[in-house]
This record gives structure tokens, C-alpha cells and sequence, in this order.
């Protein structure tokens, strides 16, 4: 197969040229936007506003313009018929003051002639009424509601080449227009929305060239002015813009002339990050409406690639973006690497079946993917080293039956391979440092046996060796990495009253030395969870045996691995962990848990509390997740600790809780930003990828919107890149440079002239 995209040096030396990576395996969710309706007919350039508990929308194309009026209700995803508009209008200009819909001008017939007549409909009297003319005919502006005042903006008027910057501002107390300072860039097909009583406008078109536009300009409609914002990362007219949780969504879109495709590509905005990527839609369009309700969005219609017009009404909740598995999951495995966490398998879907797949989510990007390991199962151990992420061990429940498959990612190739474990088993411990990983204990129901064997992965010679720990009791440890010593800490064998119970044991491997030592716990237990911050092992909780009964504790004992100094602490309720801790601004989290009757292998009890210990003030503080939960899987990313899935055992969830916490007074590692520049863009045969300074060792990939990577290289020393882009398709493809210590993104449009 031909590489398409061929990277070389500025200086002249030879630079890596990789094979195209076609990542079938993993695929961009789009769930977030989810199909509540569909609309009487399919329509495109309606106009949808939102009046009290219904959204109206008003005219649009199908084969010419129509002077249908909808009323849809999101609570009952009904639909009636309000009184048509006295005249049929495509691409009109909307907006509503004091319960009232404004229409400015519009597009008429089927030849889209513009028109400069103005409208209002009461909702409460279903009635219209004619206002004041605006100055000049246009169709394809915007309008937005500030301060009383409505303001229509831009647009296209008569002739192909016509396009304003005009902004008029209507009073409706007294029907009149002022003309106020005009928009700096002339256009039309684009788009607007209002964020602390300011108006964005955003993108839009050139007419018969068709340019795309990615220019923002701010309209402060109390000083008359205009500041220039931050650029559209991907310049296109055609999308809908809404404002939610102060936060800009520009959805949608087209990028040039007809016949070339149209994007899902939904981009973020907020003053303090600037632009992001955000859920995409389900499929791609332009030409669709949008209104804001009860804080969610919502689209209808559009128009796909120029020649499918479409009747869907899609709603985003950006309550669920971003804080949703795939599915409803329990007992998955969690890793975290560069900016994604990855929770792994476990039983999913409304019947809890054991599954393969992989949720990806970048806490960078805000986007989840998804991929899949090469076995079902549940209950597999997760852990990074280097570049490679790997979920070991596991159990299908189907059959009772331990696992001992490794699968692999690697980052880098975005690959999947597989090793196999010594010996199968799940409710494993995974450690790693430096260049070793260790999956150390575990069960296996069908032998009836807990091991004590540790397998050693080396990533630098890709080879396995084994240890034994100095215990059997071995499944379900606590366990950790501080400094460059790993933990394990208590444990559970089968049997517990009769066999090997739960343990005391602690054992200790020095990274540095390859050396084992051991300790003891003051108290044996076994489901005890454990995490790190800074020299300190953190260890919380588990089933213990008191008097002959097996119960929990609240029992925190505190490892000093500089000192060898224990400590003891309590957390506020007793409860068992499945490893349900994590550790982020010098803070350990330990969530949720409950009691496990370990003669029934059941939960009976079931908690929301997170117990958060503040290594830097030795105090301990409580949140609460938004449920009761076991079974859960947590995973700590930058200042972020995430909690997903669980049961209730009544039910099973797919929500992810964020706990984002300060890094003031933490010390940590601050990543350094890349700064480097992606010019030509738009790009046509090549595009050049320049470094402010010269990059001791860079990581280049290069996608497109949807996730698919084209190509990724590896180099050291480099000041520039030339990047051939003349067998890519025309579009947009997202640039990603990874460095030692910081992962960066640029967007960049391939085009042709």
C-alpha cells in the first residue's frame, strides 16, 4: 500500500517514514447526541426557537421554501401545528423577546430570492403581525436578543456575490431600526450566539467562491463595538451555534462548495481554554436548526453532503458528555496514560454480559473512543508503563473460568498485542516503575486456589521472569507504587473460614535493587484498597475476622516508604474495596464500597461516600458520589480522580464522576506546552509542522475528525517537519505532537485549488 503521508527533516537528513496505521479497532462515539424525534417532514434552514415548554420552528427548504409552522414539546416528543407564516421563508433571521418570535427577512420560492419584510407570532394568540421593514433584503443573517433590543447581523442579499456586515438593531417598542456599527467581516450562512451579554458571531461563507470562514467577532451591543475573538479551529459555514453552562457549541457544518462532504464536528468554546473539540454529531450536516432547551440542545433537520435532506431531532446533554461509559458496566479495569483513562471489559449492558470493550476518554479533548481487548471478561487489572497500557487476568463468570491473556496497547502504533500470564487467575495486583510491571497474586476458582506468584513484564526487553510473594492469601490486595517501592498489602484465599482466610502480610519490592522485604499489617484483611501520595502508602479499609464473624473496617494503616514508619488513620464508614482508590494533588481518594458477606461472595451493603486524606495537612475530608456503589472502577488523570460505572445491585450505571481537585501548594510537575506552528492551512500538497525550538524527542500523528489515524512518526532533535499531504482527501485532519512531557493539538484544513 503507498504511505500518503511522508514525513521529512528541514535540515535535509532523513526522517522516519511510517506505515499508514488504519485504526479500525477503535471508533468515536457520537452516543451523547441521541435521536428523541423526528420532524414532520424532512426540512433544512428552519428557524427553532424556544418559547415557555415548547420549540417552534418556523419555514425552511424542502424542495422550495415552505410556510409551515411546528411546535415540538421535548417533555411528551409531541408535535402540533401552530398558524402557518403568511408567507413561505427559508434561512430567516430569529429571535424571541417577552414570549414572542421575531422573523427577519429570508429566503423565498425555490430560487432564493431574499426579501426585506420583518414578522412577529404571539404563541398565545397563534396570531402574526407585519412590522417595519428592515433597510435592505437578506436572507441567511442571524439575530440575537440583548438588553431588550434585537440585533440581525450579516447575511446575503441579491446577486451571488452579495454579502453585508450590516447590524441593524430593532427596537420592537417602537418598531424601528438603527443601523449600528458594522460586523468587520462581510458574510452570510453563518452562525451566532450570546454569552455574557455579548454577541458571537461565528464562521459563514463567501458567496460563489464558497469560502469557508472560521472568523469570530465579538459584539458588545453596549459600547457599539467589535472585538476580534479566537478563530474557528475549523472554518465552515452552514452549523448552529447555542450557548450552555457558559460554554460556546458550534455544531456541524460544511467546509466548501457543494459535493464535498460536510462534518459531525461539534468545536467548544469557553474564555477561559478557548477553543476544544467536542461530542461530535451522530452523522454529519449542515443546514440544521437549533435551540436551547432546559439546558440541553437540540437540532432539527439538515441537510447531508448537499443531497440528503433529513427529518431527525437530535438532543446533546452535556450533563452526560464526557461522564458516560458506552454502556452500564461493573468490574472493568482502569489504566490512565498521557491524557486518557481507559476502563477496560467487565460485564455491560442491561444484562451484564462480559465484554471486550475498551472506553477511552481524553481529558484533553473531552472525546470518548472505544476499542477491545482480545477476550471477554471481567475483573481484568489494568496498568501503564512507557508507552504501553496492559489489562491482565480476569475471569469469565459465564463459565468460572481465570484468564491469563495480556493484552497490550501501544500508544505509539495504537496497536494491540497479547502475552498470557504464568497462570490464570483474576483479583490480581498491578504495579509498575520504571521499566518493570508486576502482576502479582491472584484466584482461580477452578483450581480453588489463591497464588502468590508475581509476573514480571520488562518493557526495555520485552521479556517475563517470576517472583513468588512470601503468602498464598493473595487475591484482592492492596496494593501500590511509592517511590521506587511497590506495596502488597493483605489479601484473600478461598475458604475463609476453613482455608486461607484473609492475610497480614505486606510485601515490599524495591524497584531500584530488585530486593524483596516483608512486613506486616497490624490488622489482617482482605478487599483493602490502597494508593499513594508522595511517600506514603495509603491503606483503607477491607473485610476483616472478629470473634469468628467476617466484617469491615474503617481501619487506615499508612506505610512511610523513606522511613518504614507505620501509621494508623480511619476512614468514616467500614467498608470493603475492590482497589476502588485513586490519587491526584497530593490527595488520596477512596470511593464508595460496602460490606461483602465472603461466605455468599455477595455485596450487602452499598455506600456513596468518598474519603479524601490530605497527605499535606494529615486530615481526612468526605465527598459523596451520585450513587450508591460496588464494583466500580477508579482511575486517577492530572488533577482529576474518575469514578465510573458500579452497581447498586438493584441497578448497574454507565456515569463517570469527576472529582477535579486544586494544585495549589502540591508540588508536581507543571507539563510544558509544545509551541509549534501548522502552516499552509488550508494545505494543499504539503503542510510544514515548525518548533519554536528544537525537540529533544516529538511524536507526530496525524487523523482526521473522526479519530482515524493516517499516520504517526517518531524523532529526535527536530526544528521542523515537512509533511506530504498529496494522496490526502480533501478535509480536516487534526495534527497531535507528544512530547516527553506534554501532548498538544493543532487542526488543519487539506484542500485543493
Amino acid at each position: 500500500m503507498k504511505n500518503p503521508c511522508v514525513f521529512s527533516k528541514k535540515t535535509g537528513s532523513s526522517f522516519l517514514v511510517v506505515m499508514i496505521l488504519l485504526l479500525g479497532a477503535i471508533q468515536l462515539r457520537a452516543q451523547n447526541w441521541e435521536e428523541v424525534s423526528q420532524l414532520p417532514f424532512p426540512i433544512l434552514l428552519t428557524s427553532a426557537e424556544t418559547v415557555d415548554d415548547e420549540i417552534y420552528l418556523f419555514g425552511g427548504f424542502r424542495l422550495e421554501a415552505t410556510t409551515a409552522v411546528y411546535a415540538f414539546n421535548p417533555a411528551t416528543k409531541s408535535w402540533r401545528a401552530p398558524h402557518w407564516m403568511p408567507e413561505a421563508l427559508g434561512a430567516t433571521a430569529t429571535a424571541v423577546l417577552n414570549g414572542k418570535v421575531y422573523l427577519f427577512g429570508g429566503a423565498q420560492g425555490s430560487s432564493g430570492t431574499v426579501t426585506k419584510k420583518c414578522r412577529v407570532y404571539d404563541p398565545e394568540t397563534d396570531a402574526w403581525t407585519a412590522l417595519k421593514d428592515m433597510s435592505i433584503a437578506r436572507g441567511y443573517a442571524t439575530a440575537e436578543v440583548v438588553n431588550g433590543k434585537i440585533y440581525i447581523i450579516g447575511g446575503f442579499g441579491h446577486g451571488a456575490a452579495s454579502r453585508f456586515n450590516l447590524v441593524e438593531e430593532y427596537d420592537p417598542e417602537l418598531d424601528k431600526f438603527v443601523t449600528k456599527t458594522p460586523m468587520p467581516t462581510p458574510r452570510g450562512y453563518l452562525t451566532s450566539t450570546v454569552m455574557n451579554g455579548k454577541i458571537y458571531v461565528i464562521g459563514g461563507g463567501i458567496p460563489l467562491t464558497f469560502e469557508p470562514l472560521g472568523a469570530v467577532e465579538v459584539y458588545d451591543p453596549t459600547t457599539d463595538s467589535w472585538l476580534i475573538g479566537d478563530d474557528l479551529p475549523t472554518p465552515r459555514w452552514g452549523m448552529a451555534a447555542g450557548t450552555l453552562n457558559n460554554r460556546i457549541y458550534v455544531v456541524g457544518g460544511t467546509f466548501n462548495a457543494p459535493g464535498n462532504p460536510d462534518t459531525t464536528l461539534v468545536e467548544v468554546y469557553t474564555e477561559e481554554v478557548g477553543w476544544k473539540t467536542g461530542e461530535p454529531l451522530t452523522f454529519r450536516m449542515h443546514g440544521m436548526s437549533m435551540a436551547v432547551f432546559e439546558n440541553k440542545l437540540y437540532t432539527f433537520g439538515g441537510v447531508i453532503d448537499y443531497t440528503t435532506v433529513v427529518d431527525d431531532v437530535l438532543v446533546f446533554d452535556p450533563a452526560k458528555a464526557g461522564n458516560h461509559l458506552s454502556s452500564n458496566t461493573i468490574r472493568m479495569g482502569t489504566a490512565s496514560l498521557g491524557s486518557k483513562i481507559y476502563f477496560a471489559g467487565g460485564s455491560r449492558d442491561r444484562y451484564l454480559i462480559p465484554s471486550t470493550v475498551v472506553d477511552i476518554y481524553d481529558v484533553n479533548s473531552e472525546l470518548w473512543t472505544t476499542s477491545n481487548l482480545s477476550l471477554a471478561r471481567d475483573f481484568p487489572v489494568g496498568v501503564s508503563n512507557g508507552s504501553k497500557v496492559f489489562f491482565a487476568g480476569g475471569i469469565d463468570f459465564n463459565n468460572g473460568v481465570a484468564l491469563a491473556t495480556v493484552d497490550i496497547y501501544d500508544t505509539l502504533t495504537m496497536q494491540w498485542t497479547t502475552a498470557q500470564l504464568s497462570e490464570p487467575r483474576f483479583g490480581i495486583a498491578a504495579v509498575s516503575y520504571g521499566n518493570e510491571v508486576l502482576f502479582a497474586g491472584g484466584l482461580d476458582p477452578g483450581t480453588h486456589m489463591s497464588y502468590a506468584t508475581v509476573d514480571i513484564y520488562n518493557t526495555e526487553t520485552e521479556s517475563w521472569t517470576t517472583a513468588t510473594l512470601s503468602r498464598r492469601p493473595s487475591g484482592f490486595m492492596a496494593y501500590a507504587v511509592a517511590g521506587s517501592k511497590a506495596i502488597f498489602a493483605g489479601g484473600y484465599g478461598y475458604d475463609a473460614f476453613w482455608g486461607d482466610g484473609v492475610s497480614n502480610a505486606v510485601d515490599i519490592y524495591d524497584f531500584n535493587t530488585g530486593i524483596w522485604t516483608t512486613d506486616t499489617l497490624p490488622l489482617a484483611r482482605g478487599f483493602l484498597s490502597a494508593t499513594a501520595v508522595g511517600n506514603k502508602v495509603i491503606i483503607a479499609g477491607g473485610m476483616t475476622v472478629s470473634a469468628g464473624s467476617v466484617i469491615p473496617t474503617d481501619r487506615v494503616d499508612i506505610y512511610d516508604v523513606t522511613t518504614g514508619i507505620w501509621t494508623t488513620s480511619n476512614i468514616s464508614e467500614p467498608r470493603a474495596f475492590f482497589n476502588y482508590s485513586a490519587s491526584a494533588c497530593g490527595k488520596a481518594y477512596f470511593a464508595g464500597g460496602g460490606n461483602f458477606d465472603l461466605s455468599t461472595q455477595s455485596w450487602t451493603s452499598f455506600t456513596d461516600v468518598v474519603d479524601i486524606y490530605d497527605e499535606a495537612t494529615n486530615t481526612w475530608s468526605i465527598d459523596y458520589l451520585s450513587h450508591t456503589s460496588v464494583n466500580h472502577g477508579v482511575v486517577a488523570n492530572g488533577n482529576q480522580v474518575f469514578v465510573a460505572g458500579g452497581t447498586d445491585i438493584l441497578a448497574s450505571f454507565d456515569n463517570v464522576d469527576i472529582f477535579t481537585c486544586a494544585t495549589v501548594g502540591i508540588e508536581a510537575v507543571t507539563p510544558k506546552s509544545i509551541s509549534f506552528l501548522v502552516y499552509p492551512n488550508p494545505a494543499n500538497d504539503y503542510l510544514t509542522i515548525a518548533f519554536e525550538s528544537s525537540m529533544k524527542k516529538v511524536i507526530v500523528t496525524i487523523t482526521d475528525i473522526t479519530g482515524k489515524v493516517f499516520c504517526t512518526t517518531t524523532g529526535s532533535e527536530v526544528q521542523s517537519i515537512d509533511v506530504s499531504t498529496t494522496d490526502f482527501a480533501e478535509g480536516v485532519y487534526i495534527v497531535q505532537i507528544q512530547s516527553e512531557n506534554s501532548i498538544e493539538t493543532q487542526m488543519v484544513v487539506v484542500g485543493r485549488e
